[in-house]
């Protein structure tokens, strides 16, 4: 897998998993105020096709807490969540000062 520095998510979500994760207006507009630069966000690649995309924010020194991730909707289902999520922590532990990784999730209750 490769990971690019992102600063929009270019994915397409399922209509459910769109209430689950920020619109892409609202990344861009995140990402147009942060000259703090406390976000990060990454296009994730397999091969060359564009399979996910995942969202940083450091809520303090070195916490980072995983907003955003998602995986394209045409290619759920084929075990690459797991595997790009590992690629990912795996990239942000070597490459910035992370001393924890913290998120949240929401559960639908069709899924229940």
């Amino acid at each position: 897998m490769k990971l690019v520095p992102s600063k929009e998510m270019k994915i397409d979500l399922l209509p459910e998993q769109e209430k689950q994760l920020c619109s892409k207006e609202t990344i861009k507009a995140i990402f147009a105020k942060d000259d703090k630069h406390e976000c990060l966000a990454f296009d994730i690649y397999m091969e060359k096709q564009l399979v996910g995309f995942a969202m940083f924010c450091e809520q303090m020194e070195g916490i980072f807490f995983l907003w955003n991730y998602a995986i394209d909707a045409k290619h759920q289902h084929k075990g690459i969540g797991a595997e790009a999520l590992q690629e990912v922590m795996a990239y942000m532990l070597s490459h910035y000062p992370v001393k924890a990784f913290t998120t949240t999730y929401s559960c639908c209750e069709e899924a229940l």
